[in-house]
This record gives C-alpha cells, sequence and structure tokens, in this order.
C-alpha cells in the first residue's frame, strides 16, 4: 500500500470529478484506497518456479547417475515449492484490502481542498450523502424520479407512489425495497445485489456473521442470502458517481417501458444482462489507473444516460 497522502487523495478526487461529476466523501474514501493499492510483484516467485523446472530437466538428463539426479531433483523441487508458497502469501484470500478506515480517512481529508465533492458533513450515513449526489444530478440530467433514501416511516406523506430505490449490497440495504413495498409504493429496485458484486475485485467488506432483518428469499436467491449472512456488503458508494446516476438511468427507461405496458406495483428489479452487470459495477482499478470505468457514459447533462438495454 502507498501512503494516504494529500496529494494521492487529490489525484483520486481529480479522477472523480473529471468531466463535471460531483461525488461524495465517501466515495472518495473508496478512490483514495484503490489510488493506494499496489500489485505485489510475483516475479521472484515465477522465477523461483521456473529455476526448479530448469534443474529438474537437467536432473532428467543426469538420470543416469544417482547423486546428481537426486541432488539435482531435490533442489528443483524446493525451488518449485518456495515459489508457490509465496505466490499463495502474495495473494489475499478474498477481497481487497483497504487502506484505511473511514474514520481514519474522514481526520486526513480537507474538503476544502478539493473540486467537486459535495458540500455535505462527512459523517457516517453513506446513503444519504448518495441521496444526495443523485439529487444533484438530478436536476442536471432533468430525471424526474425520486430516489429513495435510507427507509424512514414518514418518507410516504410525501404522497410518492413510485419510488426508485437505491442501497448497499446488505442486510438492511436488501430490505429497503421491500419495506417501502409493505406500505403500498410502487419500487423499481436499482440497489446493489450481492450477486453482482461477490468477487475477489470488489472493495467489499468483510463483519461479523449478520442476521436478516426480514425474510429476503422473494428478492434474493439462497446463495446471496448466505453471502449477505456471512458478514459481506458492498456499499454503493463504492461506485464512481457516474456509474450510480448510470443505475438511475437504467430504473428511469425501465420504469418508462413498464409504464407503456400497463405494468406497475410491487417490486421490479431491473433487467440486465451480465455485460450491463459487469459495467455498471466494475470496481475502482488499483495503483490509480483511473476512476471506476465509464464507457459510453457522457458528462452530467440533458442526453448524458442512453439506455443500456
Amino acid at each position: 500500500m502507498l501512503p494516504i497522502t494529500p496529494a494521492l487523495i487529490e489525484r483520486a478526487a481529480a479522477r472523480l470529478a473529471a468531466g463535471g461529476w460531483r461525488y461524495t466523501a465517501r466515495q472518495l474514501y473508496y478512490a483514495v484506497c484503490a489510488e493506494a493499492e499496489t500489485r505485489r510483484s510475483s516475479a521472484a516467485a515465477t522465477g523461483q518456479i521456473g529455476f526448479g523446472v530448469l534443474l529438474i530437466l537437467v536432473a532428467l538428463i543426469l538420470v543416469r547417475f544417482a547423486l546428481p539426479f537426486t541432488v539435482l531433483l531435490a533442489f528443483g523441487l524446493t525451488f518449485i515449492s518456495l515459489g508457490i508458497v509465496q505466490r499463495r502469501r502474495g495473494a489475499p484470500l478474498r477481497g481487497r484490502v483497504l487502506a484505511l478506515s473511514y474514520a481514519d480517512f474522514t481526520e486526513v481529508l480537507d474538503p476544502g481542498e478539493l473540486a467537486g465533492i459535495l458540500a455535505e458533513p462527512v459523517g457516517p450515513r453513506p446513503l444519504r450523502q448518495i441521496a444526495e449526489i443523485s439529487r444533484w444530478h438530478n436536476v442536471i440530467a432533468h430525471l424526474d424520479h425520486v430516489i429513495a433514501r435510507p427507509y424512514d416511516p414518514t418518507v410516504h406523506t410525501n404522497g410518492w407512489r413510485s419510488i426508485i430505490v437505491l442501497h448497499d449490497a446488505s442486510p438492511r440495504g436488501c430490505a429497503l425495497p421491500l419495506e417501502l413495498a409493505d406500505s403500498g409504493v410502487s419500487v423499481i429496485d436499482a440497489g446493489l445485489r450481492p450477486a453482482w458484486v461477490d468477487g475477489a475485485d470488489q472493495q467489499t467488506l468483510q463483519g461479523a456473521p449478520a442476521r436478516m432483518p426480514r425474510d429476503l428469499s422473494s428478492l434474493l436467491s439462497e446463495g446471496e442470502i448466505s453471502w449477505l449472512a456471512s458478514g459481506e456488503r458492498l456499499e454503493l458508494a463504492a461506485l464512481a458517481p457516474q456509474q450510480i446516476l448510470r443505475l438511475v438511468a437504467v430504473a428511469v427507461d425501465q420504469a418508462e417501458r413498464d409504464a407503456n405496458a400497463g405494468g406497475s406495483g410491487g417490486i421490479r428489479q431491473l433487467q440486465l444482462s451480465n455485460e450491463q452487470i459487469a459495467h455498471l459495477v466494475a470496481p475502482h482499478p488499483r495503483g490509480g489507473s483511473g476512476s471506476a470505468p465509464a464507457r459510453g457514459v457522457a458528462a452530467p447533462g440533458r442526453g448524458a444516460f442512453p439506455s443500456v438495454q
């Protein structure tokens, strides 16, 4: 890991803001952690394995000479074993190791020095921050649909009848569409699903085994529920701002198609191919080689969100 310096934070912030995008402190946190990551080189381990193979080949040539054959074979197998062990040590068992905690990040963050960061206080409410970025870009992109924030029993007093829901891939997040639908609101679920983000390259968080807040079997598979119960989760803030607004745009497209087809009500999930999912939730690359991909996503403005269907 590289040290977290003001210059590193500024580089990550500049990539998030490129093209006029706005971002939250929580999104910047994940971009900074990706910027600080360095891939551990496996060159030494590969060299050891290659040298071991070479020794074994020489031993085979000298197979008629017992002593040289035995010594070279033993050394060859030893070098191969050491190389394999080094490779395994260099690879994380699962997921990506974040450079520091969010609490530590907020202590070194100076939002006043960064262009594009939303002027919302840094705090432990990542979904409220995501709602803020959605509202800001909604005005620019002329999207007239509501983004649901963390569940609030008073949310329905505004008379909303149809809501696009963004949420983390977490027990509480995945339960949010059900909680809203229970009150009679029509929901398009544009939040993260475990099946989308269960991969070694995602910036997932691992915690203690979790209890489900309610039965999620109507929305998630048994494997997805087991993933959540194991303590795994991925925050929506791990995505770049253009990816989150892309999810909104896909949901808007689906809402329009459903309306034209005369279908509405209940919970509707996004109908996406594996390729579209991979594009929408692609993680930040390691080592600052750019922010999360935005292929085919224009800078914010009218027409910035073409349909992906």
